[in-house]
C-alpha cells in the first residue's frame, strides 16, 4: 500500500514539474512579446 501511494506522489511532483516548466516557458514567451510591444510603442511615439 504505502510502494503504490509513494508512486501516485512522484507521479504527481513529476506533472507539477512538466506544468511549472510549460508555465515557465509561456511566461518568457509572453515577456518577450510584451517587452517588444512596448520598445514598439516607445519608437513609434
Amino acid at each position: 500500500m504505502e510502494i503504490t501511494t509513494w508512486f501516485i506522489d512522484s507521479y504527481v511532483i513529476f506533472y507539477i514539474g512538466i506544468i511549472i516548466v510549460i508555465v515557465g516557458i509561456i511566461g518568457m514567451i509572453i515577456q518577450g512579446k510584451f517587452k517588444k510591444v512596448i520598445e514598439f510603442i516607445i519608437e513609434y511615439f
